[in-house]
């Protein structure tokens, strides 16, 4: 019987050892250690997280779960990743990846997070067993990560009228800044312009790069009496302006363009 007690005492003080010794650590990722991507309508986010087992027995039933909310605390995310054992002395260092469907952030009422900033936190947490099972501990760790948006800013540099021909159009020249991680993947820029009254006339559209502060100039064909109308009197135009992502998700933001007619009295 004391042998036996001998043996139960020294399996409690070998668990707990390692714990209070840190000869158990998480390497849990910095906010500069996360890779930032966008495929198939995903923003997808991934970094290294390591656990090191410097205890005398393997860690079982590894659990890694990641929970995603914005600055108000809405609920983007949960995903669960199953590790397994790490055997005694071992140290595993495996990537956490995690998406947000651009669709299912509109259908669930982030679709603000698309054209704003915004704060994800990040609750990371480790569950395990130890010392045959017979042990269970959790650790966790949250990140505060800066969200700036995937359409980031968009305007209009000052407008004026042409005539090609006896053909009448507006150019319009535009700048558009969208999210470093979209940097190689194309999109489409249109536009539909309202007059002062609220009445359409025109639109025009053109594929254009992500992921870099572009600019460009749009073209957009007037008839003749939206012309002249444009001519001679200043008014406000409506520009219906739509961002179109490789994933097929648009964007529409409207702006005002204070128009400054060439012959107005």
């Amino acid at each position: 019987m004391s042998l036996a007690n001998i043996s139960v005492a020294a399996i409690v003080i070998l668990s707990i050892l390692p714990l209070v010794t840190d000869q158990f650590k998480i390497d849990a990722p910095a906010m500069e250690d996360f890779d930032w991507s966008f495929s198939d309508g995903n923003v997808t986010l991934a970094a290294p997280i390591g656990v090191n087992n410097g205890g005398f027995f393997d860690i079982n039933d590894v659990v890694v779960s990641v929970m995603v909310s914005n600055v108000s605390g809405g609920q983007m995310l949960s995903a669960v990743n199953q590790w397994g054992t790490i055997p005694s002395g071992g140290q595993v260092t495996r990537q956490i990846r995690f998406a947000l469907d651009l669709d299912r952030m509109l259908a669930d009422g982030f679709a603000w997070m698309i054209t704003h900033s915004d704060l994800l936190r990040i609750r990371i947490e480790v569950t395990a067993k130890y010392t045959l099972k017979l042990i269970a501990f959790s650790a966790d760790c949250e990140l505060h990560m800066p969200w700036d948006g995937l359409v980031q800013d968009v305007g209009f540099r000052t407008p004026s009228l042409f005539n090609d021909t006896g053909s009448y159009g507006i150019q319009i020249p535009y700048y558009l800044k969208t999210a470093d991680f979209l940097q190689g993947l194309g999109g489409n820029y249109s536009v539909k312009l309202y007059n002062g009254t609220g009445s359409a006339i025109s639109s025009a559209g053109q594929d254009i790069q992500l992921g870099t502060n572009y600019s460009g100039n749009l073209s957009l064909a007037v008839n003749s009496p939206a012309a002249m109308d444009l001519l001679v009197n200043n008014q406000t135009l409506i520009a219906e302006i739509t961002v179109r992502l490789p994933s097929g998700t648009e964007v529409t933001i409207d702006r005002r363009i204070e128009w400054a007619a060439p012959m107005h009295w």
